[in-house]
């Protein structure tokens, strides 16, 4: 057959050899994949034994294929790379958001790494982001993943990308508008679960059940209990970890995230809509915190007053080391609940007994100068707008 094959593609230039594979399974207890060979006419083809793979459209293809660390180190060391460059540091957030993370969304969409490694990739970033910001190691995390229309930097999480992602490309082939698309996938999907559950005559409520996690027989989804998975046990533990609920009806599958719907018809929008709120919710968990959160609380009310993280504009490099620090209340004052030593005076005022935040920015007589320039400067931006306009000035 191999033959036959061989001579009607070789003859029209749709097969080469040297670019071939070959992957033979043993259907005896415990499968294998022996060192079997095969030959294209009189050339052998290189076979895939377990552990290796080979990449096809992209993705590495093989029985047990151990990871393409190689790929997945040079994700961090591009990251590495940025945040060491000379770049400004609001240019080094943009151009991790803009370059590095969209450049991951492939690999994360063909679950080629588990969140253990996605997470490793997230420390080492999120450390390396909180030094150009100048915010020690204890500055909440939730100012760099938070939402941006609150102040915060906005950065994505690896981790939860690469969750979303298989959630996402399971949706979408299932909500395919291409029927042969949907059905293949559907009938795929009913296969894995019947084997799964050891049931022949699978119900929408299993396969809502198996896809949001939620079987009783696995709940602890040990390594050991299902060794093998496809694109549906990988969005089936995604779900479960980010509790995003599937619902059946009649094959046809909608998301459920907390208060939100998401049906077939906004299968483009899964990503967008999940990721927005989880950010939201980053946000808002930033704000109630008593002492991180009383300054963002404030900033959270426009989103002018964060017009300088993603470009920088009308904002000095000393100010963008200061800024980060103030809205945290990072800043090495006296009167910081944790800092050492009875002396909680201002150390520029003696009219002050605590040296806090508000104290410096607003009430220190010290800085009096500093307000006036700060005043004069927004009147004077506020100036030159008006008289660029048709409004008028009294």
């Amino acid at each position: 057959m191999l033959d036959t094959v061989f001579t009607d593609l070789a003859s029209i230039g749709l097969l080469n050899p040297r670019k071939s594979f070959s992957m033979h399974f043993s259907g005896s207890t415990p499968v294998n994949v022996p060192e079997s060979t095969f030959r294209l006419g009189a050339n052998p083809i290189q076979p895939i034994l377990e552990f290796d793979f080979t990449k096809f459209l992209g993705k590495p293809v093989g029985f047990n294929p151990v990871p393409d660390y190689g790929t997945f180190n040079s994700f961090g060391q591009c990251a590495q790379k940025l945040l060491a460059s000379l770049l400004s540091p609001w240019q080094k957030i943009d151009a991790m958001k803009s370059i590095l993370f969209p450049a991951l969304q492939f690999v994360m969409r063909t679950g080629q790494f588990s969140k253990e490694d996605w997470s490793l990739l997230d420390n080492s970033i999120r450390h390396a982001v909180k030094e150009i910001l100048y915010l020690s190691e204890h500055a909440s995390n939730e100012y760099i993943y938070g939402h941006t229309k609150s102040g915060c930097v906005g950065l994505p999480v690896s981790a939860e990308e690469s969750d979303l992602n298989r959630v996402d490309s399971a949706f979408k082939l299932l909500t395919s508008s291409d029927e042969m698309v949907s059905e293949l996938a559907l009938k795929n999907l009913t296969n894995a679960v019947s084997k799964r559950i050891q049931k022949t005559d699978t119900t929408d409520d299993d396969l809502s059940d198996f896809m949001s996690g939620s079987l009783v027989f696995d709940g602890e989804d040990k390594t050991g209990s299902n060794p093998y998975s496809n694109i549906w046990t990988v969005a089936r533990s995604a779900s479960r970890r980010q509790k995003i609920e599937w619902s059946f009806t009649d094959g046809v599958p909608q998301l459920r995230f907390q208060d939100l719907i998401l049906k077939g018809a906004s299968r483009r929008k899964i990503l967008f809509t999940i990721r927005n709120r989880l950010r939201q919710d980053r946000a808002l968990a930033l704000t109630a915190k008593p002492d991180q959160g009383k300054a963002m609380e404030c900033v959270a009310m426009s989103p002018t007053s964060s017009h300088f993280i993603g470009n920088g504009m009308y904002t000095r490099f000393s100010e963008y080391r200061f800024i980060h620090r103030a809205r945290l209340n990072l800043l090495p004052l006296n009167g910081l609940p944790w800092k050492e030593g009875t002396n909680k005076r201002c150390r520029r005022s003696d009219k002050a007994d605590l040296e806090t935040l508000p104290h410096v920015i607003n009430h220190c007589e010290a800085h009096s100068r500093a307000w006036q320039l700060r005043h004069d400067n927004i009147q004077n931006r506020v100036l030159n707008a008006a008289q660029n306009s048709n409004a008028e000035i009294i």
